[in-house]
């Protein structure tokens, strides 16, 4: 993902959390006040796909904050090997994140009217909890992720959430994904309609789950998720110029 990426002008570190979480941190040399976001990683806690996308929000003007909001998680090898599961509760895990976006403003690179939440799988509901939350997330995003059975059975609390977000959605998803399936990508955008929430769903045709992340060789197809990734930045330039 960024062998083709002027990292030249991205500076990165390692950093923790007021909540004990250690989290990784990437924005740009220049001065003045950037857009920012908050990455939720996939099932794999704080791996380094996470921290690809972070330089790479950073190479394209974004400060991107990593938090590993799996820290709390005794075996952290197991869930980077896809082995282990995380049993950390959604409160503690929104926590985190409301941690990070209250870091993040205080960055003088960082400017608090343009912030977004992305997460990825299992993460993405959370990008959604937070956002129904707060009224400081400007963008909320959600990677294949959200829509699960678990989502709407046995009850339905995702529509409560959606009722309550003041930040449009972006969301991607792929046609033969096994998890987050076409039926509940349909659920999501009635939902957003009926709430009137403002929103961009996209279904990429014949894309497995897990298809943006390329250290998983056997899932990732370039192609399509360039095209995200151009997708996802227009959509927050748009965002932030208040075209939503």
């Amino acid at each position: 993902m960024l062998a083709e990426i002027d990292q030249r002008h991205v500076r990165t570190s390692e950093i923790q959390l007021a909540s004990g979480a250690n989290a990784f941190l990437a924005k740009p040399d220049a001065p003045g006040g950037h857009p920012a976001v908050v990455l939720l990683h996939e099932r794999y806690g704080l791996v380094q796909h996470t921290r690809d996308l972070a330089v790479r929000f950073a190479a394209d003007g974004h400060v991107a904050l990593a938090p590993n909001v799996y820290w709390r998680e005794p075996d952290q090898e197991s869930l980077a090997r896809g082995e282990g599961r995380a049993t950390t509760p959604d409160r503690e895990i929104c926590d985190d994140v409301a941690g990070a976006l209250d870091y993040l403003k205080t960055l003088p690179e960082v400017d608090s009217a343009r912030l977004a939440v992305m997460g990825a799988c299992a993460s993405g509901r959370h990008s959604i909890l937070v956002a129904a939350e707060r009224t400081d997330v400007a963008a909320c995003v959600v990677l294949y992720g959200a829509v699960g059975a678990s989502a709407w059975e046995p009850v339905d609390t995702l529509s409560e959430h959606i009722g309550r977000l003041k930040a449009p959605l972006f969301g991607v998803f792929g046609e033969k994904d096994h998890i987050f399936q076409v039926p509940g990508v349909r659920r999501l955008r009635t939902v957003l309609e009926a709430a009137g929430r403002s929103h961009y769903i996209r279904i990429f045709r014949d894309m497995p789950h897990g298809w943006l992340n390329d250290t998983i060789p056997p899932r990732y197809h370039r192609t399509e998720a360039e095209e995200v990734w151009r997708l996802l930045q227009a959509f927050l330039a748009r965002v932030y110029a208040a075209g939503y």
